[in-house]
């Protein structure tokens, strides 16, 4: 079957590992114009076919691909080998170890995907920020050129944010989404909604949303808040349906070069006493909302390294009222062998409080993920938060 999408995975084997039980696989994923890359180190036995190989490397895409992979050298204009998928992988080291001697490329194994009618798949960069509100936070000024930096530096498609604020007690109104979107005219969408108030009224603090793809519809749903917790914060969930295309309108999108997706935003309370009742509407609230499209949930879970537990039960690790989730955290997928801390940005950090989650794993894969706003201390930082930012291999069907 001819690929759809016009180009190629790539792994690249280094000579070094093809001797071990590990390999440190280059992954290089191309679709068009656009292109992502990662590392992964993985443990493959010695029964692995190349199918689970693959399967290992790009998750539920695996079943997307053909059932014969071709392996050449970089500097050879001819294929050298092809493989069957079922094959054990030791059978392509042998085959690997008989290249001529003068050869010192690596071997680069190129999966050609396959790719239906019926859908469409594009790598999605997407970011998620605590901004530190600008009333308990100094240097707004400062910072918010810093954050637009660091956001104009990596150019995610979607970037989620908490603690938004909007001061309508100044005149003109302060507002800190406002002040984004005047240094980054390019994401050209956005959706804000407060979870809380303060001041009369007068000031709001929430989360919200923006875009270089079209919104095709945005709404928020409250989370529940117990009146005897120590936090009584109003806290939220937003969701906005993206369409993530080539247009910088849904009329004008190519379903061909598109992709729909669910993108959520959210910030927990900080009361162990109550994250596990909001993590649970919060489940409740995905799950209605699902309709079979890549699911993403970006947030400050503000969850402490000695309560997880919300974090857990979104992850299929625990149960709250005989119920689990399903989330991908993206971090433990690309990273598990690293920390992700993320707060506070100066240091010492004390935890991985910003994640990244995804479900719907026949749609949605991790490729990679980093985390960018390192400071020194509060007074050259751009926010108390590091900001976590993921590419992600996504398709639908039309």
């Amino acid at each position: 079957t001819q690929s759809t999408w016009g180009s190629v995975w790539s792994i690249i084997m280094p000579l070094a590992g093809l001797h071990l039980q590990t390999l440190f696989l280059r992954l290089e994923l191309k679709l068009g114009h656009e292109s992502s890359a990662a590392i992964r180190t993985l443990a493959i036995p010695p029964s692995c076919s190349f199918a689970d190989l693959v399967c290992r490397c790009f998750g539920a895409f695996g079943a997307l691909l053909n059932k014969e992979f071709t392996f050449k050298y970089l500097d050879d204009e001819e294929d050298l080998i092809t493989i069957h998928s079922d094959c054990d992988w030791h059978e392509c080291l042998r085959l690997y170890g008989q290249r001529p001697s003068q050869s010192s490329s690596p071997l680069v194994l190129y999966i050609h995907s396959v790719s239906s009618s019926n859908s469409s798949s594009k790598v999605v960069k997407v970011q998620t920020y605590n901004l530190a509100n600008f009333n308990d936070h100094p240097y707004w000024d400062r910072r918010s050129q810093q954050i637009a930096d660091l956001i104009r530096k990596d150019w995610p498609d979607i970037v989620g944010f908490q603690e938004i604020r909007i001061d309508s007690s100044s005149s003109p109104t302060k507002s800190m989404l406002a002040d984004l979107l005047h240094l980054l005219p390019e994401y050209s969408h956005s959706f804000w909604s407060p979870g809380m108030s303060y001041q009369l009224g007068t000031v709001y603090e929430g989360i919200g949303v923006i875009s270089r793809h079209p919104i095709v519809c945005a709404k928020m749903h409250p989370l529940p808040l117990d009146p005897h917790a120590v936090d009584q914060n109003g806290r939220a969930c937003i969701k906005a349906q993206i369409l993530v295309s080539d247009s910088k309108t849904v009329a004008g999108a190519d379903p061909t070069k598109s992709v729909l997706l669910d993108f959520f935003v959210t910030h927990l309370s900080y009361s162990n006493d109550q994250q596990d009742e909001q993590a649970l509407a919060l489940w409740q609230y995905v799950l209605s909302e699902d309709t079979g499209l890549p699911q993403i949930l970006v947030a400050d879970f503000n969850v402490s390294p000695d309560y997880e537990h919300p974090l857990d039960f979104l992850t299929g690790g625990a149960t709250i009222d005989g119920m689990t989730g399903d989330f991908q955290d993206v971090w433990k997928v690309v990273r598990p062998q690293e920390e992700g801390f993320t707060f506070p940005a100066w240091g010492p950090l004390e935890g991985r409080i910003d994640r990244i989650l995804i479900r719907n794993s026949s749609f949605v894969s991790p490729l990679d993920i980093k985390i960018v706003g390192k400071g020194t201390c509060e007074e050259d930082s751009p926010s108390d938060h590091m900001s976590v930012i993921a590419d992600l291999l996504m398709t639908t069907q039309k």
